[in-house]
């Protein structure tokens, strides 16, 4: 999919965890970084597959 290809590495690997049902804090215990950056990470890969929820991109 031509959206997923747009995604950075890192936006790729929260992706996968979204996927997985996992929340931020539990996606930055996992990945070692603030739950702040998950944040923002979350809110790049929403807006670039262009969907409104976190369950919209899980599905994706």
């Amino acid at each position: 999919m031509v959206r997923l290809a747009a995604l950075t590495l890192r936006e790729r690997e929260v992706h996968q965890w979204l996927r997985q049902g996992k929340r931020d804090l539990e996606i930055a215990i996992l990945l070692g970084i603030s739950q702040r950056t998950i944040h923002h990470h979350v809110a790049r890969v929403l807006r670039k597959l262009e969907v409104d929820t976190r369950t919209a991109a899980a599905l994706y």
